[in-house]
């Protein structure tokens, strides 16, 4: 397949996650800016996005968002818990222990109930992870083989070009050279799934949110999309609103993106098609 649109999904993660990121990823889509988002089954904010994807978004494909760092098992008792069944591993922990075989039935185990749980509530077209833990090579090719047995058509990856944007505040703060360190990482290990998709699976070609993670604002959007010259584009947010106090400044920022009105002529002006993911019929 020759790629010679741009094509961007506007997507967001943690629908299900709490009653601000499902507020902020409502009016997002409300506003017409997000076009599809992804699903956590195993949070306190699951039951309500179940409640407003019956009540709006019926005509909307959404993701699976497999989770193994936050919140409860919903299979119960597991080696990936502490002895009160909430998750315990960390990004690191999860790739040390990814060669280990009990551990990956274990996640395969989880993965499994939690596909089962949003494919029962959701019409879903595509798959990724918290934290991004699918990236780790062993991971990736359990979420793939999943994905391709329970027929969901499109797995993220992590690649994001290198791009600068802002100033001071974005570029010389202790989270700025983590988020380097974490997209350098990133790249690598999509470099070896990528390896691993060849024609199994449809995926994006890049992503927007890694390297300005905490940061994400229309500036920042931008600036990464001119980096890039075809293929699928994935942005990446996580939109919370708040009525009253303030929790997470970050993610209310996010949700502020998606309420700008002048953000998707300034895409579109940058050649993109906004596409879901159905994308890959777009180019096509």
């Amino acid at each position: 397949m020759s790629l010679k649109n741009k094509v961007l999904i506007f997507n967001s993660d943690d629908f299900g996650h709490s009653h601000p990121f499902n507020m902020g990823i409502y009016k997002g889509i409300k506003s017409n800016v997000i076009k599809t988002s992804c699903v956590l089954s195993n949070t306190e904010g699951y039951m309500e996005a179940v409640s407003l994807k019956s009540d709006f978004f019926s005509d909307i494909n959404f993701g699976i968002h497999l989770n193994i760092v936050e919140g409860k098992s919903i299979t119960g008792k597991s080696i990936l818990c502490d002895s009160k069944n909430v998750f315990n591993n960390g990004y690191i922990d999860i790739l040390r222990k990814s060669y280990d075989r009990a551990f990956l039935s274990a996640i395969e185990f989880e993965f499994r109930a939690q596909i089962e749980r949003v494919l029962s509530d959701f019409k879903v077209n595509h798959i990724n992870s918290h934290v991004h833990i699918h990236s780790i090579p062993n991971i990736f090719n359990l979420v793939l083989n999943l994905a391709l047995e329970y027929k969901i058509d499109y797995i993220r990856t992590q690649y994001e070009k290198p791009y600068i944007s802002g100033g001071i505040k974005k570029n010389f703060c202790i989270r700025y050279p983590i988020n380097l360190v974490k997209r350098t990482l990133l790249n690598y290990l999509t470099k070896k799934n990528k390896l691993n998709i060849k024609d199994k699976i449809n995926t994006n070609d890049y992503i927007i949110g890694v390297t300005y993670t905490g940061f994400m604002d229309k500036n920042t959007v931008l600036d990464g999309l001119k980096k890039i010259d075809e293929g699928i584009a994935e942005i990446l947010v996580h939109p919370a609103y708040y009525e009253k106090e303030i929790l997470k400044p970050d993610n209310y920022r996010e949700y502020l993106l998606t309420q700008d009105e002048t953000i998707l002529d300034e895409i579109s002006s940058l050649g993109f098609i906004l596409s879901d993911f159905s994308a890959q019929k777009v180019i096509l």
